[in-house]
């Protein structure tokens, strides 16, 4: 398997723990979170793999461009501690 087959599975596996947490309504703003958190490792992948990590962890395919835009987002954010 290729360094990108692993780093999507894992990926898949930490984003489907994460949503787990979250009520269906708060699963998108969820997912440009998590983007945001693991942005570094996403930032590896293509809009196309960001898909297939977001099928692969058993949400709609579609919400991979989601996840894609929080990857972006990750160089102006700051993680806020509560």
């Amino acid at each position: 398997m290729s360094k990108n087959g692993v780093m999507k599975m894992h990926l898949a596996r930490l984003l489907s723990e994460h949503l787990a947490a979250f009520e269906c309504q708060q699963r998108i703003p969820s997912v440009h979170g998590f983007g945001i958190e693991h942005g570094r490792e996403l930032s590896e992948l293509t809009v196309e793999e960001c898909k297939d990590v977001a099928e692969m962890s058993g949400i709609k395919r579609s919400l991979g461009t989601e996840l894609h835009k929080g990857m972006k987002l990750e160089p102006y954010v700051q993680r806020r501690l509560n």
